[in-house]
């Protein structure tokens, strides 16, 4: 019994904004395809991130990326 919420955002030259589900939850990012900046933190293919500690994540890129967002 998980709150748990799982996205695919296409992003391709635009910026993007993703709120957590819950304050309880926290967010995995990973990238499918292409390049993203994640809160200041840049992510190249088949890298991932973990956030906690912020209740927004600000997506840019610059060209065509995919992401899968794990909110759990």
């Amino acid at each position: 019994n998980q709150d748990a919420w799982f996205s695919i955002a296409h992003v391709q030259g635009t910026d993007l904004t993703y709120q957590r589900r819950s304050e309880h939850n926290g967010v995995y990012v990973f990238v499918i395809s292409g390049n993203v900046e994640v809160n200041g933190v840049k992510l190249d293919l088949r890298d991932g991130l973990g956030v906690t500690d912020h209740k927004e994540l600000e997506l840019k890129a610059s060209g065509h990326a995919e992401l899968l967002l794990m909110d759990v």
